[in-house]
């Protein structure tokens, strides 16, 4: 019996230090992502967030804990981020691209994947990994207006080749009209006649 406890206690010694090992690395993991990475509770409640709070949102971990993060949603972003929470909810695997206000009152784009999980007790929990995109969405936004702005020149330039350059010739001719002075109508007009008499 006493070697019986003697190997329940070696294996059992053997599976904390398994357990610390994996602590270490997760918790290593994470102090040192760029990515933002969040649990909460199936209420929307902030359980854990990453150190790097203080980086991208300006807020330090325990200013979020325990709190529903939806008063920093973009209010136009809001309804898509309670959809995609709902979905987590149901156990569905999400993606979306929102933004969020830091504690210096700043707006940036966030892109996250969120997953359903269940903890060792059964609760289900949802991780959300997020990424500042905000330079991404500046630049493809720049890239929309330029394209814009080419393809409205490119508009402009082939009417002008459509009217065979003749643009500037009927603006002349509009102002010319515009600048001609009118002569009074005299006050009594002739009378209609009818045509054929």
């Amino acid at each position: 019996m006493a070697e019986e406890l003697g190997r329940e206690r070696a294996e059992n010694d053997r599976l904390a230090a398994a357990i610390r090992h994996v602590e270490a690395r997760y918790t290593t993991l994470t102090e040192h992502a760029h990515d933002l990475i969040c649990e909460f509770d199936t209420r929307g409640r902030l359980m854990y967030i990453t150190p790097n709070s203080r980086e991208v949102l300006g807020y330090e971990q325990h200013e979020l804990m325990d709190r529903d993060l939806s008063a920093l949603v973009h209010p136009e972003d809001l309804q898509q981020v309670v959809r995609a929470f709902s979905d987590l909810a149901t156990g569905a695997t999400v993606e979306a691209s929102y933004r969020l206000r830091t504690k210096s009152g700043e707006w940036f784009w966030l892109e996250s994947r969120g997953t359903p999980f269940k903890t060792s007790s059964g609760e289900v929990r949802i991780i959300v990994v997020g990424r500042d995109i905000t330079d991404r969405r500046r630049d493809e936004q720049e890239r929309l207006e330029l394209a814009s702005r080419i393809e409205q020149g490119q508009r402009l330039e082939s009417l002008g080749v459509l009217t065979g350059g003749s643009r500037t010739t009927s603006t002349t001719c509009s102002s010319r009209f515009w600048e001609t002075p009118i002569s009074p109508l005299p006050r009594s007009l002739p009378a209609r006649t009818p045509m054929g008499t």
